[in-house]
């Protein structure tokens, strides 16, 4: 029987094609992972399904979760009913770490003045790194860090604010009543580290904790 054109017209209209449920997948996976990892300056990248499998549209809402991720790449799963379609997509987000404005030396006390934010790809960072620039300042370069050099953790640490051999003020008492008395440093210190002094005056051992270049605690 032949059928009237205007029927074989509107059925093959009405058959969805191929590529519009992949689009479709491909841009909901999209919307996912954004939703999923915060869309943020985050760039996703959703590999085209392979044009042999057979898909056609689904009379159910889809419903996608993440099966899969590792650093820079997921595989999400896309259900319909009885139906799965696995995707699968690469992303990366662009972040501000701290880098070095110019050399710093080993030992070197870092200043605000040292050190900026730069944009860079999130996949490329490796290491305990800084976000902000606050939490580098007063620190202590371990080694020599080169311009435009990404500072991780392991390059800084706090610096010795008193030496063994130093003399140092020690303070008692509350802010308003305080006594200080000299002493010499028994140990290194850094900010916030118990050390010995001697007390110049009485010869005495006191332990107290450093709270700046030269100056120790006792409470």
């Amino acid at each position: 029987m032949i059928r009237p054109l205007s029927l074989v017209l509107g059925i093959l209209l009405a058959a969805p094609s191929y590529a519009n449920v992949s689009e479709f997948l491909e841009r909901q996976t999209e919307d996912f992972l954004k939703q999923e990892l915060g869309p943020d300056r985050l760039e996703v990248k959703v590999r085209p399904l392979d044009a042999r499998l057979q898909l056609d549209e689904c009379q159910q809402a889809w419903d996608f979760s993440m099966k899969a991720q590792s650093r820079g790449s997921a595989m999400v799963v896309a259900r319909c009913g009885s139906r799965q379609v696995h995707m699968s997509a690469t992303y990366d987000r662009m972040v501000d770490v701290v880098v070095a404005n110019t050399p710093l030396a080993r030992g070197e006390i870092i200043k605000a003045s040292d050190i900026a934010l730069i944009e860079v790809s999130e996949t490329r960072l490796r290491g305990n790194l800084f976000f902000d620039t606050q939490d580098l300042v007063g620190l202590a370069a371990k080694r020599a860090i080169r311009t435009d050099q990404v500072i991780t953790d392991r390059m800084v640490e706090q610096p010795t604010l008193v030496e063994r051999g130093d003399t140092v003020k020690l303070i008692a008492g509350q802010t308003g009543l305080e006594i200080s008395v000299l002493g010499e440093a028994l140990r290194d210190g850094v900010r916030g580290e118990q050390v010995n002094v001697k007390n110049l005056s009485s010869g005495r051992t006191v332990r107290g904790r450093v709270i700046g270049p030269g100056l120790v605690s006792l409470q």
